[in-house]
């Protein structure tokens, strides 16, 4: 008998964790998010919105992790919070959004079209940003270490207090940007384009500028590393 409790009791335990809502998304809030896009504090992990068109967007406070959103438009979309930390975003369109405080670490947004976006204060550790689109984004107090932002537009967007230490900025174009008080320590800036950027109290720490456009139009030399040489 003590062995039939014991086998009921670990059945019910696996039963409890494997229905958990942190496991995966709640059909309830998938259904709300797609019939009504208003879906603050929604548990959407893990769900599979890949292609779909929602047009004014209310989802605060939502968590994306793990979600399957690639080509997804969500047009100047309430996302203030939300978390989609290793999620796909690939051709993901999110122009004019509302992204504050927002975690993208480790997320996939390989031509992702962000721009206009209010980035502030977010986080892209270990992403993948590689050729996207973040003109006229604010991004100031952005975290974005170790992110690969290869070839990503940046022109005009402001980057105050941002920080790309150790990222790839390999041909990525910051032309009128404003990069003030921001940390390239470590950071692939080669080829990339500072043209017409606010560089106040920068550190290019071990940076490499090899090729890299400065802001008077003037290209650095090779093996410039933690500042610009002119050729």
């Amino acid at each position: 008998m003590k062995f039939n409790l014991t086998c009921v009791y670990f059945t019910l335990v696996a039963s409890v964790i494997y229905t958990s809502p942190g496991f995966s998304y709640e059909q309830a809030d998938v259904n709300r998010f797609l019939d009504s896009s208003i879906c603050p504090q929604c548990d959407l992990s893990k769900v599979n919105l890949q292609q779909k068109e929602i047009r004014h967007v209310n989802a605060y406070f939502t968590n994306f992790k793990g979600a399957n959103l690639e080509g997804i438009k969500l047009i100047r979309a309430n996302l203030h919070d939300s978390n989609f930390t290793a999620a796909k975003l690939q051709d993901a369109i999110l122009i004019d959004a509302n992204l504050w405080r927002a975690i993208f670490d480790g997320a996939n947004m390989l031509n992702a079209t962000l721009q206009g976006a209010n980035l502030e204060d977010s986080s892209f550790k270990d992403s993948n940003l590689k050729k996207a689109i973040l003109k006229s984004c604010n991004l100031k107090n952005a975290i974005l270490t170790k992110a690969n932002l290869e070839g990503a537009e940046l022109n005009g967007a402001e980057l105050k207090n941002a920080n790309f230490e150790n990222a790839d900025l390999n041909h990525a174009n910051f032309h009128g940007a404003d990069l003030n008080n921001v940390n390239f320590k470590g950071a692939n800036l080669a080829h990339a384009s500072l043209e017409m950027a606010t560089l106040d109290n920068v550190d290019f720490r071990l940076a490499n500028l090899s090729g890299a456009i400065w802001t008077n139009g003037s290209r650095c030399a090779n093996n410039s590393i933690g500042r610009c040489l002119m050729q």
